[in-house]
């Protein structure tokens, strides 16, 4: 992956960049990869080396975990894109994550069937992220071996991650332990000390 920083603007991939200041927005000549407005070259954010391993993950979930947590680390929230079991043919399983600003926001209900004082003035956090990994499984056992597609975020990393909707999630082994302390009669108030 080549990101070469230049006065005229970016080339990564092939796609060169260029900064239009009178519309605050970077565009893309060749292949799309950002549209965030208000975007700027220091907003670009290189991460391939933090997410290149020759590691080989020992299951489908421990290779999630681990890509997560190095985002986390970052600044930066990782969701499941796609995810296919395989199963038919040859289809191998695999798995495609990315950052949670992914794409750009599709609005689900056409302009005209809104009123205009119906509509909400609601933003949206994605910006059309390029940054992709992708995941495959080996042949060998339930081994997977994770690839850099795309390392580049367009945005710049979240300072704190403290009341990220999706961060902020409990993981399976919380919930688990919090069902226990609840089954037990253990107080809420207590629950958040522990």
């Amino acid at each position: 992956i080549i990101v070469v920083f230049s006065d005229v603007g970016l080339t990564y991939h092939g796609a060169t960049y260029t900064n239009n200041l009178h519309l605050g927005e970077i565009q893309a000549k060749g292949d799309e990869y950002s549209s965030c407005s208000n975007m700027d070259f220091e907003q670009i954010v290189d991460c391939t080396s933090e997410f290149t391993t020759k590691e080989i993950f020992n299951s489908r979930e421990e290779l999630i975990r681990w890509a997560r947590e190095v985002g986390r680390a970052n600044g930066f929230v990782i969701v499941t894109l796609r995810s296919d079991q395989g199963g038919k043919g040859n289809k191998k399983p695999r798995v495609t994550l990315g950052c949670e600003r992914y794409e750009e926001y599709r609005k689900r209900i056409p302009k005209k069937d809104i009123k205009d004082e119906d509509r909400r003035h609601a933003g949206s956090k994605r910006c059309g992220c390029p940054f992709e990994l992708k995941s495959k499984k080996l042949k060998a056992d339930d081994h997977w071996l994770l690839i850099v597609v795309t390392g580049v975020h367009n945005h710049i990393a979240a300072a704190h991650l403290e009341g990220n909707s999706f961060a902020g999630r409990l993981s399976f082994e919380e919930t688990s332990l919090l069902l226990d302390m609840s089954k037990s009669f253990v107080r809420p108030k207590e629950i958040l000390i522990r």
